[in-house]
């Protein structure tokens, strides 16, 4: 190839790269993490557009379980700190009455990847996150209604030391619906307190900063006793691992983005109002996960 002819091939990249800038206010590493924020089951993983010079390795991790199904349980409630993999990020109950003023305890159910975390990891901060919520029952049987969005994080410790109604915590909840067949889906959508690192091995308590963190909500009422919910929280997260592993991570395995954090998440409320929570029903739910993979194989070829 001539000189004149790779020249040519060069600025022609460099002219798509830039209309493309211009035409979705992104670079190719803030598209990618957007596209993660708005799919973490299925996007490619990616790093995020955290402000700082560090990075670590990415590990996608989920975890799976039912509340709400005690013998005279007709309500549940939960909070998730996905920005922080710790101890006790977790704080739920299960209630006969969703006016029953109680704290939200530190159940038996840690957060996603907290073992791997614990043990492999000297540092780690969340790069996406989403929690789903399915009918365990009975077709039948299928009833009740749920609730979930993002709220401030000063609700989880409120929740925890003073105690919350799952009816209070039903009303700071942007999405509601009925018990749907398929699921119903909480994306999250990061705080600036969320980009600090944080140690796995310590409890929320520990210089956590939780006011500043981002945490989703689910609440469920209205449920046959003995039956519950089904939920599944799914997280990535950014980790540094621990000295003794024999693992190198360079320090700057990173995104090299010149958009900002802002950027990013004004771009998914601009362009996908809807991008934090998502409601399936029957054969909807199939057609999504086939759109979902379909949208995965297409950010791969283009990013």
């Amino acid at each position: 190839m001539t000189t004149t002819k790779r020249q040519n091939k060069t600025s022609k990249a460099l002219v798509a790269r830039a209309m493309n800038r211009v035409k979705t206010g992104l670079d190719e590493q803030a598209r990618a993490w957007s596209a993660l924020l708005a799919d973490p089951c299925h996007g490619p993983l990616t790093h995020p557009i955290y402000p700082g010079s560090d990075g670590g390795a990415l590990i996608r991790v989920e975890n799976e379980y039912t509340l709400g199904d005690g013998a005279a349980e007709t309500a549940m409630g939960v909070l998730w700190l996905p920005g922080h993999p710790g101890t006790d990020s977790i704080r739920s109950k299960g209630a006969a009455a969703s006016t029953t003023n109680a704290a939200f305890a530190d159940g038996s159910v840690n957060s996603p990847g907290y073992t791997f975390l614990r043990a492999n990891a000297t540092n780690a901060r969340c790069v996406a996150a989403c929690a789903q919520v399915y009918w365990p029952g009975s077709e039948l049987n299928r009833q009740g209604f749920l609730s979930g969005g993002c709220i401030g994080g000063g609700t989880f410790t409120d929740a925890s030391v003073v105690g919350i109604t799952i009816d209070n915590l039903r009303t700071m909840c942007d999405t509601r619906t009925r018990m749907p067949d398929g699921c119903m889906e909480i994306r999250w959508a990061p705080s600036v307190g969320d980009t600090a690192w944080v140690d796995p091995s310590e409890g929320t308590s520990v210089g956590s900063n939780i006011n500043q963190r981002t945490c989703i909500a689910l609440a469920a009422t209205g449920l046959p006793v003995a039956t519950g919910v089904r939920i599944r929280l799914i997280a990535v997260y950014e980790y540094t691992p621990k000295y003794n592993l024999g693992v190198a991570v360079p320090y700057n395995s990173r995104a090299i983005s010149r958009s900002s954090f802002d950027d990013v998440i004004n771009y998914l409320d601009r362009t996908m109002p809807n991008w934090r929570s998502r409601i399936t029903n029957g054969a909807a739910a199939a057609a999504y996960a086939v759109f979902s993979r379909v949208r995965g194989n297409q950010a791969r070829i283009e990013l």
